[in-house]
């Protein structure tokens, strides 16, 4: 999956989210990241054989260096989603009257709609 892809699906996913889920979710991946996947792994090693050095603790330092940098992705999608949300809030009530709103696709009115909280699918 690329890259494109899956910060795609992080905005959609954040975007439906309440607004505290990101910095939660944010908070999460650094600290599974920082603390939790580096411990595993130093304490794993790796290693069948005793003649080459452990995987594992050089695996734990590249994680430990991905982790603010995951963390600050995510926050930077999150208050992506934080501007699309005001945009979309400021798009409704931009709408001339209950004319244009009648106009506007069941997808589009849901995800214009601040007060819904609630998933619209076609069927």
């Amino acid at each position: 999956m690329s890259t494109r892809g899956t910060l795609d699906d992080l905005f959609s996913v954040l975007r439906s989210a309440p607004w505290w889920a990101g910095p939660v979710l944010s908070l999460g991946v650094y600290l599974l990241l920082g603390f939790v996947l580096p411990g595993l792994f130093e304490s794993t090693g790796f290693n069948d054989s005793h003649d080459t050095p452990a995987l594992g603790p050089s695996l734990a330092v590249l994680i430990r260096l991905i982790a603010p940098y995951a963390a600050l992705a995510i926050v930077m999608v999150w208050v992506a989603t934080l501007l699309a949300r005001v945009l979309d809030r400021n798009r409704l009530d931009a709408q001339e009257g209950i004319d244009s709103i009648r106009k506007l696709s069941w997808s589009e009115f849901g995800a214009r709609n601040p007060l819904a909280r609630y998933s619209l699918e076609d069927t």
